[in-house]
């Protein structure tokens, strides 16, 4: 992703592909993976992947408190 004063910036996706992308995924399991603040990546698998929202895109994934990865996911602006 492109960076811009040392932050990076989401990249926009179009609609119609985000709505086909979607689409495709029945079930299963997905990739979800961030940037912690400390600059190294935390990821983890998911079957809890929702699709949201067209405008913005967006997606839910389900972290629990608990998981190691829920830190850095939760301070991400996207992921």
């Amino acid at each position: 992703m492109p960076e811009k004063s040392g932050k990076q910036e989401a990249e926009t996706v179009a609609a119609p592909l985000f709505r086909r992308v979607c689409g495709a995924f029945a079930t299963g399991v997905a990739v979800a993976a961030v940037t912690g603040r400390d600059g190294k990546p935390h990821g983890l698998t998911v079957n809890s992947f929702t699709s949201v929202s067209l405008h913005p895109p967006l997606v839910l994934v389900c972290i629990g408190h608990k998981a190691a990865t829920h830190g850095p996911f939760s301070s991400a602006a996207h992921f």
